[in-house]
C-alpha cells in the first residue's frame, strides 16, 4: 500500500499516462484538505458585515439662516452573501495544488479516452469565462454605459449557467469508468489507486 502511495506521489505532476477514479479523487480530496484552511479563513459565504464611519451633516435653518455642523457616528450592519479576499493564505495553497490537480485531471481524461483540451475548455468555462467577460464589460462601460449594464445582466446569467454546466459535465466524466482496454494515452492503470 505504501509503495502504491509513493508511486502515486511520484506521478503527481505528470501529465502523461492515465489515472483511475480512485487516484483522481484521492488527489482532489488531498487538495481540498490542503486548501480548507484558506477557504475557512479567506472566503465568507454568509456573514454579517459591519461598516462604521463618521458622517458629517450640515443643516441650515430656514428661519434664521444659521448653519450648524453635526458629526455623528454611524454603524451600518447588513447581510453579505459572498466575499473573498485574495491573500497569501489563499494564493499559496492554490498555487501548490494547481499543477497536481491539472495533471491528475489530464490523466483522468486520458483514461476516459478524451484529450486534455476537453478539461481546459471545461475549466475555462467554469472559472475563466466570468472574469474575462467582466474585464471586457469594464473596458466597454466608459464607451457605452447603458449597453455595458444590459450586457452584464444578460451575460452574468449565461456565464453562471455555463459555469455550473461545465462543472457538472466534468464531474460526471471523472466519475465514469475508464476504458477497459489500453488506449492511445497508455495502458490501463493498475494498482489499488486505479
Amino acid at each position: 500500500m505504501s509503495a502504491a502511495i509513493l508511486n502515486g506521489l511520484g506521478r503527481i505532476t505528470s501529465f502523461q499516462g492515465r489515472a483511475g477514479r480512485a487516484e483522481f479523487w484521492l488527489v482532489v480530496g488531498g487538495a481540498f484538505v490542503a486548501m480548507m484552511p484558506a477557504f475557512l479563513t479567506e472566503f465568507r459565504w454568509v456573514f454579517w458585515t459591519t461598516h462604521d464611519y463618521v458622517r458629517e451633516t450640515v443643516r441650515t435653518s430656514l428661519v434664521t439662516g444659521e448653519t450648524h455642523r453635526y458629526s455623528e457616528y454611524v454603524v451600518e450592519t447588513y447581510l453579505t452573501l459572498w466575499e473573498a479576499d485574495a491573500s497569501w493564505l489563499t494564493i499559496v495553497p492554490l498555487s501548490v495544488c494547481a499543477v497536481p490537480l491539472a495533471a491528475v485531471l489530464v490523466r483522468r481524461l486520458h483514461d476516459l479516452g478524451r484529450p486534455a483540451w476537453w478539461g481546459a475548455v471545461a475549466i475555462y468555462l467554469a472559472f475563466g469565462l466570468e472574469p474575462t467577460l467582466r474585464l471586457l464589460i469594464t473596458a466597454f462601460v466608459n464607451v457605452a454605459p447603458m449597453i455595458a449594464i444590459i450586457a452584464s445582466l444578460l451575460l452574468g446569467f449565461l456565464t453562471f449557467i455555463l459555469s455550473i454546466s461545465a462543472l457538472i459535465v466534468l464531474g460526471l466524466w471523472t466519475a465514469n469508468e475508464g476504458d477497459p482496454e489500453p488506449n492511445q494515452f497508455g495502458p490501463v492503470p493498475e494498482g489499488p489507486f486505479s
